[in-house]
């Protein structure tokens, strides 16, 4: 009989210089022109794949399981899988175009631009945000914001046509986030979109892109009052899909955006354990196996 190897014990790590250089030499490959191809792909394979039907409210499904009339007029994101799923794939197509303009598949993507971001489909949209009682807030409205603020910052002709069609949607959205920051109480740690952190982040890079002050000071100011006092993160329920968010890595990433750097380096030693601990190992261990699945 067989008797199964040993596996190698995990490496201890007495100092940071020592932890330091175990790491690999990783590069991270810059962003290019076949790169962009190629992150063009989902998105302009999704944007027009209707959703699954349908969930609690009729966005573009009635209940009777048939589709609202003219939905491709009056809505703009019944595409890929979810509404905040068809902002996030129409921003990446954005963000992909203004970097590469000359995109073997642009006039592709100013196509569908054109179709999910018409006036018509972002009045429908508006009409139906209005009655939907907080319909996709806060995670959807702040990717909404991150897209209004990528078409605000293009200088091109039809990026500053789309940007016209969908700013009252965003300030109905800035203005609604506000009021919502100001009541949240506790903070959302899943390992997922729902996250607070993250969904604080998105908000700031927003905020960076268009200067609005006033959704900037309700998210720094709900960062420090719901993640200040916090310690010793708890790193076991950390996340071990490599697709899924670090709770701990998230929240100490917004938290380097709101305080100074003093009070950061306080407020970072008393919540994240030391690079090299055993408490920090679950940072560090990603499973390409472990797709949509977490330790917590």
């Amino acid at each position: 009989m067989r008797v199964p190897a040993t596996p190698p014990a995990a490496p201890e790590f007495k100092d940071l210089d020592s932890f330091s250089k175990s790491l690999p030499d990783v590069r991270v490959k810059p962003l290019d022109l076949d790169s962009a191809l190629l992150f063009s792909a989902v998105p302009l394979s999704c944007v027009d794949e209707l959703q699954p039907k349908p969930t609690a409210r009729p966005y573009f499904w009635q209940p009777t399981y048939k589709i609202v009339d003219a939905h491709a007029a009056n809505r703009a994101f019944y595409g890929c899988n979810d509404w905040q799923g068809s902002v996030n794939a129409i921003w990446t197509m954005v963000t992909l175009l203004k970097r590469y303009p000359d995109l073997a598949v642009s006039g592709l993507v100013r196509e569908k631009l054109t179709d999910h971001l018409g006036r018509s489909n972002l009045d429908g949209e508006m009409a139906y945000i209005k009655i939907a009682n907080g319909f996709q807030r806060p995670y959807g409205w702040a990717w909404y914001l991150k897209l209004y603020a990528e078409l605000a910052t293009w200088k091109d002709p039809d990026g500053a046509r789309y940007a016209e069609n969908v700013t009252p949607l965003a300030r109905y959205f800035a203005d609604g986030m506000v009021s919502y920051l100001i009541d949240v109480e506790r903070p959302n740690r899943a390992a997922g979109q729902t996250n607070s952190a993250f969904l604080l982040g998105l908000l700031l890079d927003y905020v960076d892109a268009t200067k609005d002050n006033t959704i900037g000071r309700a998210a720094r100011e709900t960062a420090r009052r719901i993640f200040m006092s916090d310690t010793d993160c708890a790193t076991e329920t950390e996340a071990i899909s490599a697709e899924m968010l670090s709770p701990c890595l998230e929240e100490a990433a917004v938290m380097s955006r709101v305080l100074q750097q003093e009070e950061f380096v306080k407020w970072f030693d008393k919540f994240m354990p030391p690079l090299q601990s055993e408490k920090f190992k679950p940072l560090r261990t990603v499973s390409l196996d472990a797709v949509g699945r977490g330790r917590g």
